[in-house]
């Protein structure tokens, strides 16, 4: 848990977590290392708002919350609201509800991303085989006049040229392959659809 005596800057948020992507997709208890521990990475959660700074106004003491953040590993977690990509609940959810308020969290910071977008910066999508969200960011992303490519970490992946089939994100000429398939140009937008190895996310080339 982090100090419950530090204060908060004007634009902190301090989060009780009740339930994160850990604990709801683990199957039982799982051995945390130090690193994990100790090292920042994106995580998912719900839980409720615990304390504000003073210039947040959007958010009180007590309101349930479900959210993604880079953080550390915590019962309570401290973000500015600039990072936080968050919906509120009209109830602290259950372990039953909590994956699907985490996701909802998730895919609404996407498509805030992808309405501030303009037509012809590319969305690269990571999901699994036949993922029906991925389709939906797809479809979407062309409706709004973007470009659209596909990429997968597991099988069904691409590792030669672009044709069209998802690339394989582990691939190590990813970046070079995914340069080629957008004119030399970096990536405007990636939408994560399934968890992905955070070693991986600098070969990702983003604008």
């Amino acid at each position: 848990k982090q100090d419950p005596g530090r204060g908060l800057a004007g634009d902190e948020i301090e989060i009780e977590i009740a339930y994160s992507r850990d604990h709801l997709s683990g199957g039982g208890q799982r051995q945390v290392t130090s690193h994990e521990l100790t090292r920042p990475k994106w995580r998912e959660f719900s839980g409720r708002i615990s304390r504000v700074g003073s210039a947040i106004d959007s958010w009180l003491p007590g309101e349930p919350i479900a959210a993604a953040a880079l953080c550390h590993l915590a019962s309570h977690v401290v973000v500015r609201e600039t990072d936080l990509r968050a919906i509120k609940l009209s109830a602290t959810p259950s372990i039953g509800s909590s994956s699907l308020a985490i996701t909802a969290a998730s895919v609404r910071a996407a498509l805030q991303e992808m309405a501030r977008a303009k037509q012809r910066e590319t969305v690269l999508v990571i999901s699994e085989a036949q993922d029906e969200v991925a389709r939906m960011f797809a479809v979407t992303a062309l409706d709004l006049g973007l470009d659209f490519l596909p990429a997968r970490t597991g099988e069904n992946a691409s590792s030669g040229t672009f044709d069209g089939s998802p690339m394989d994100l582990r691939s190590d000429d990813f970046e070079r392959r995914v340069l080629a398939a957008n004119h030399g140009r970096p990536l405007d937008i990636v939408v994560f659809c399934e968890t992905v190895n955070p070693a991986l996310h600098n070969r990702i080339p983003l604008a």
